[in-house]
């Protein structure tokens, strides 16, 4: 079967009017990359394959990741810059050393906090001179893995007294060991250790469209007339961090907004991205406003509307997820009070509808082609074509890959549309959101 062409098409929402047809191909089957250069890590240096995450905009940490090699085994090396002191840059390895051994959480091989001439280096130093997708195959896949996820969550705290505190959609990915798939939970940068009174500094408190809404309302008493401070840059030496109250509660409100989110916000499998026109009544939308107080009046209201909401979900949830529509409504009203709800509560709820989902679905690929069809089909009468202080060390963090077998559950860069569908590459994981 031809897979590339050329069709036109009348205007909708999912369809540009001219596009050609190419299927996306599964990155599972695209062979290793040659080295692109050397990367340091310490007293070691590993080959890079290529670089699957850079960070964008003027101000952040300016995260890369690589996929490496040494020794024929393959790892993923994460290097950027933290904000604070060295005590700062070495939390995510204590973290990360704390949770080893928990399936799902990736193995710290080794670190390196970055010098030069001896020195640390970071932003300060210079001031003086100068100033790829939702990875699933199936539903099942998808659904089991966010299962893994909040399982890791509940070891993490239950067993190793360990609150994640960053539950985003580039933080939750799929790893594929060979035999099969299962979630991960990365980027611990800013865990902590369980403290009885549950108060932390702010920084570090989550990813705004994915952030409680206990979380949202404390952020905006904090700073009533702004955003997320925590994302901006400033010469001036910062005032000491509030404290605010985050508990587990808040994690497992933030693993259902994932959920919702990829429902929503995608067509399909292997990150198939949904273009169209948005209303107000977009959720995600309504959840991405930039001020705290405005994502959080959005977020009350979606849980106290009841009617409306549980309309708009079904009707804005893609038709290739409508399956998932029981699981999104019975979370939907379990995270109304989510105060009450325990990470058995939400684990059981999902293994009960992981249990009547297919294990047999069409490939991606086969899926793909099927929708580009009944589009074409579908032309004449005009229907859609779808089932519906200083930033300072960088640091440079090696985790091993015992095959190029990761896939992300969620990122927002990689946006597949009829109109251009990317070649397949060896992306496998990444860190982001």
């Amino acid at each position: 079967m031809d897979t590339k062409g050329t069709a036109k098409k009348k205007d909708n929402d999912d369809f540009p009017l001219e596009f050609p047809i190419e299927v996306p191909e599964d990155p599972l089957r695209a062979p290793l990359p040659e080295p692109i250069g050397k990367i340091r890590v310490g007293d070691h240096h590993y080959d890079m394959l290529e670089i699957i995450f850079s960070s964008q905009g003027l101000v952040g940490r300016g995260t890369v990741c690589y996929l490496a090699r040494k020794d024929n085994e393959e790892f993923i090396i994460k290097d950027h810059w933290v904000l604070g002191g060295e005590k700062e840059a070495m939390n995510e390895v204590n973290m990360m050393r704390k949770m080893n051994g928990v399936r799902g959480v990736p193995k710290l091989v080794e670190h390196w906090i970055v010098e030069s001439r001896n020195k640390i280096d970071q932003t300060a130093n210079y001031r003086r001179a100068r100033d790829l997708c939702i990875n699933f195959r199936t539903r099942l896949e998808l659904l089991s893995s966010i299962r893994d996820i909040v399982k890791i969550q509940k070891d993490a705290v239950e067993e190793r007294n360990i609150l994640h505190r960053d539950c985003s959609l580039n933080n939750a990915m799929i790893e594929d060991d060979g035999k099969d798939t299962h979630g991960m939970l990365i980027d611990w940068e800013f865990a902590v250790s369980i403290l009885k009174k549950g108060n932390y500094a702010v920084g570090g408190t989550g990813t705004l469209p994915f952030m409680s809404r206990a979380l949202l309302l404390q952020l905006h008493l904090c700073d009533p007339d702004g955003a997320d401070e925590r994302k901006k840059a400033s010469d001036s030496k910062p005032n000491p961090a509030p404290l605010i109250k985050h508990t587990y509660h808040d994690d497992l409100e933030s693993m259902f907004y994932i959920f919702i989110w990829i429902c929503i916000e995608f067509r399909g499998p292997l990150g198939m991205k949904r273009i169209l026109k948005q209303g107000p009544d977009w959720i995600p939308g309504q959840w991405s406003a930039d001020k705290f107080k405005l994502c959080c009046d959005a977020k009350t209201t979606f849980f106290w509307h009841t009617e409306h909401y549980v309309k708009e979900l079904t009707e804005q949830f893609h038709p290739y997820f409508k399956k998932l529509l029981p699981v999104a409504l019975e979370w939907y009203h379990l995270m109304r009070e989510p105060s009450r709800v325990t990470f058995n509560d939400i684990i059981g709820m999902l293994e009960r509808h992981i249990t009547i989902l297919p294990i047999d679905e069409p490939s991606p690929e086969l899926l793909v082609s099927q929708w580009l069809l009944k589009g074409l089909n579908a032309e004449g009468s005009g229907s859609g074509g779808e089932e519906g202080e200083s930033q300072s060390p960088i640091r440079e963090t090696a985790v091993p890959r015992t095959r190029l077998n990761n896939k992300r559950l969620g990122v927002t860069d990689y946006r597949w549309t009829m109109e251009m569908a990317p070649k397949a590459k060896g992306v496998r994981l990444d860190r982001g959101v």
